[in-house]
């Protein structure tokens, strides 16, 4: 049984060279940057891309699970997708954290999707 339905064929699949990306998670329609010509590795520069899993989780959190007047945490936010959609669907409280270079970031895409108050955007190294 699969929790979301996932296919290499997706069409958000394997996006990872372009500037923006868009996404349209239930009848949210999200448009994020993300910065492919950075040097990307296990172990730097990784919060600079959407990665397949912050598209599922996004998804997940969209189709299953409940965040209406809930608080939401995501961890390593990097492009802030899941945060994004947790606020679009309802949450009442979302704190993206990752690390100090990704914030500045972080800002801009969650501007541009939410007004810029409604996610709380936080340093932390896990």
């Amino acid at each position: 049984m699969e929790l979301v339905k996932w296919r290499y064929r997706n069409p958000y699949h394997d996006r990872r060279h372009e500037r923006e990306r868009m996404f349209v998670i239930g009848p949210h329609t999200v448009i994020l940057d993300q910065q492919p010509s950075e040097d990307i590795s296990l172990h730097q520069n990784t919060g600079f891309l959407i990665w397949d899993g912050s598209y599922l989780m996004a998804k997940f959190i969209a189709e299953r699970v409940r965040v209406t007047e809930k608080s939401c945490l995501e961890l390593g936010a990097g492009s802030a997708l899941v945060s994004i959609v947790a606020h679009l669907q309802g949450a009442s409280r979302v704190v993206a954290t990752d690390l100090s270079e990704y914030l500045q970031f972080m800002r801009r895409n969650i501007e541009r999707n939410v007004p810029s108050q409604s996610i709380e955007i936080r340093e932390l190294t896990w």
